[in-house]
């Protein structure tokens, strides 16, 4: 669309009227561009704020069951978390990690994780990954037992969230590449119907016939191809 209007503005013998028209179309598209670029940003912020409450809640609850037994992490299994759409693991203060019985994968934890453990203050979120090499929006709380420090890791899948977000970015790409074509398509017809037409000249944006009086601002003409001489 640059290149378009590029080449519009750079003719010299273009109408005023088609020029501002031009402009005006371009501010448009801009404005389309801009908005709905700032609604995804805000959709996804909002997404994942929203999956991290939800998920540092079910953490703050699932803390209390495994604080009498962070060995066994209070005697959940593999089975039990599949069925919550959850992963869960204790990150000890001396980098110790302690994962569910039966798990086949497990999270991959880091520093935001061992920090949580050793301060206990706070929470963290963030998206990472699992064993398996699945995206997971990954939370984690402190916990104590009373002789040991732990962050109680809990995390799920991005499958879902991140196919919604796919949907509204292809929804966006395709809002804006409309707005495109059709501005393009509208600043080029008038030169694509003169393309068409036999016989003819066109001077900027204007059709007229050979021979007549194309006015005073027809500095340039081109004769289409095949015209009658």
């Amino acid at each position: 669309m640059i290149r378009w209007l590029r080449s519009v503005l750079s003719v010299s013998n273009r109408p005023l009227h088609d020029r501002l028209a031009a402009l005006v179309s371009a501010a448009v598209a801009g404005a389309v561009a801009v908005t709905g670029l700032a609604a995804y940003v805000i959709t996804t912020l909002a997404v994942y704020d929203q999956l991290d409450r939800e998920l540092i809640d079910i953490a703050a609850v699932t803390s209390e069951w495994i604080r009498v037994d962070t060995e066994s992490l209070g005697g959940l299994n593999s089975e039990a978390l599949a069925t919550a759409n959850v992963t869960v693991l204790l990150v000890r203060s001396d980098s110790r990690i302690i994962s569910a019985p039966g798990a086949s994968t497990v999270l991959v934890p880091n520093s935001a994780e061992l920090a949580v453990a050793r301060t206990q203050m706070g929470s963290s979120a963030r998206s990472g990954f699992d064993t398996a090499g699945e995206a997971h929006r990954i939370v984690s709380v402190p916990l104590t037992d009373g002789a040991n420090r732990y962050a109680l890791v809990l995390s799920r899948p991005l499958q879902a969230t991140d196919e919604i977000l796919r949907i509204l970015r292809r929804r966006y790409d395709r809002a804006v590449h409309g707005v495109t074509v059709r501005l393009r398509n509208g600043g080029e017809e008038e030169e694509q119907k003169c393309g068409g037409r036999e016989g003819r000249q066109c001077v900027g944006m204007r059709i007229t016939e050979p021979g007549s009086d194309a006015g005073e601002a027809a500095a340039t003409t081109r004769t289409v191809k095949g015209a009658a001489p």
